[in-house]
């Protein structure tokens, strides 16, 4: 757990600069193709950064995963016991957690927000929270090309779960393909190493 929270700690404080970048985009007058244009590029850089992030994590995990193969291996020839990092070591399936981890704030505001709502609708602290530190998403709801609105932020916070898919989607599959550039890499050795020294 406490490795899942670390990862997605810096994906947070990513998350949350991207978030109030949105709001300045939103705050300009008029210009509606003007904040569409930057809010894409805003979510853009985002998405890039945390694929930057989790494409390194992927080549940490299955250098890891290759470590961890060899103690075991040891283990089983020798049957001593050593100490194994498996909390670190590859699985597919972690890349996509640890972007569902980043986005858990955002599920905790909504739910609370939800009952506290449900009990009195003028309680809406919790969904306006969750609302700004995932702005970077539901900016986009609150574009009002039509100029009807006087708040600035006037969409329901449930478009802030926008930010689920894309996150969890590219911290996924850039954590993948990091793990498979290792993956080859080290695929490449081991023939190497067997065209030299056979079986």
């Amino acid at each position: 757990m406490k490795f899942y929270l670390k990862k997605a700690f810096f994906i947070f404080v990513y998350l949350v600069l991207t978030s109030f970048i949105a709001m300045a985009i939103i705050l300009i007058e008029g210009q509606t193709l003007l904040k569409v244009a930057l809010l894409v590029a805003n979510l853009g850089l985002f998405l890039y950064i945390i694929s930057v992030m989790a494409y390194q994590d992927g080549q940490k995990a299955l250098k890891v995963r290759i470590a961890n193969d060899k103690e075991r291996e040891y283990i089983i020839k020798t049957g001593e016991d050593r100490k194994i990092n498996a909390q670190e070591e590859y699985k597919a399936y972690k890349g996509f957690l640890i972007g569902f981890f980043s986005c858990l704030p955002m599920i905790v505001l909504l739910i609370v927000g939800y009952i506290s709502t449900s009990i009195d609708p003028t309680k809406t602290g919790a969904e306006e929270a969750s609302n700004i530190l995932y702005f970077f998403a539901s900016a986009f709801a609150n574009l009002d090309p039509s100029g009807i609105y006087e708040p600035a932020i006037y969409a329901s916070p449930y478009w802030s779960l926008l930010a689920l898919p894309p996150i969890m989607l590219t911290h996924g599959i850039f954590f993948m393909l990091g793990a498979k550039k290792i993956e080859k890499q080290h695929q490449t050795v081991k023939n190497v190493h067997r065209t030299i020294y056979g079986e």
